[in-house]
């Protein structure tokens, strides 16, 4: 049977000869039905009331609802789009863009992003750190420790954008990992945040992200994160000796 797809628009106040109903609809999704009119049926008996298709001027006051009905289209890959999970280039997060527009607490970040945080921060990032740069390749990354006071517990990780903003990934933008599924466990006020190093690249050093993964993978060792903590894997990092690696401005 074939999908349908559904926007619920509300009415404005007043349109001031402009579009009667208000943008973006309050509400939009799918339905599996043999034809429209049970479609209709559908989605009136889930919402519990009975949606217009059409509205005339003179009867506006009396329907403040309206619903938009069609069919998908196989070849209509923007509409089918807003179903499929994504992944976010930014937090790594998995979404689905029709539940970012149904959500009025999320500002969305266009078709590619899960909110409009992820998508300023991921471009921020790329205007600072330009591949070509050697310069920008060289930025300083970050090892961060995310401890559970009542488990006496830890996870360590890393990034190269602002801090704050991987914290607010970890509890709010969480991507299904058992750490994640860990925080979801626990209240905000049992996890302490913290900065263990502020990495910075040595000239010598030809490898900037192997680096970066070594100084991670130190730090796991030390905090012992996966017999002991959060961690579930060591990073993935050419073969090399942890005691070549020097640490650099701890925090």
């Amino acid at each position: 049977m074939p999908d349908f797809y559904y926007q619920i628009k509300g009415r404005k106040a007043d349109s001031y000869g402009g579009s009667d109903w208000h943008w973006p609809p309050l509400v939009a999704g799918k339905v599996t039905a043999k034809d429209k009119k049970e479609a209709r049926t559908l989605i009136n008996d889930m919402h519990e009331r009975e949606f217009p298709l059409r509205v005339k001027r003179e009867d506006r006051d009396k329907n403040p609802f309206l619903l938009n009905l069609r069919e998908i289209m196989p070849d209509d890959k923007r509409t089918i789009e807003l179903f499929e999970e994504k992944t976010c280039p930014q937090c790594d997060s998995r979404f689905r863009l029709i539940d970012i527009y149904n959500d009025d607490h999320n500002h969305p970040g266009g078709r590619e992003f899960c909110s409009y945080l992820c998508k300023s921060a991921h471009a921020e990032r790329h205007r600072a750190f330009d591949p070509s740069s050697e310069e920008n390749a060289r930025h300083a990354a970050f090892i961060y420790r995310i401890y559970n006071i009542k488990e006496d517990k830890c996870y360590i990780g890393q990034t190269r954008q602002a801090f704050t903003l991987r914290w607010y990934q970890h509890f709010y933008q969480s991507s299904g990992t058992p750490f994640h599924e860990e925080i979801k466990r626990f209240e905000l006020t049992d996890w302490q945040f913290s900065l263990l190093e502020q990495v910075q690249i040595p000239d010598d050093v030809r490898d900037v992200k192997n680096f970066i993964d070594g100084r991670e993978r130190h730090w796991i060792g030390v905090f012992d994160s996966i017999n002991n903590g959060y961690n579930t894997m060591t990073v993935n990092t050419k073969e090399e000796s942890l005691s070549d690696i020097s640490v650099v401005n701890e925090v």
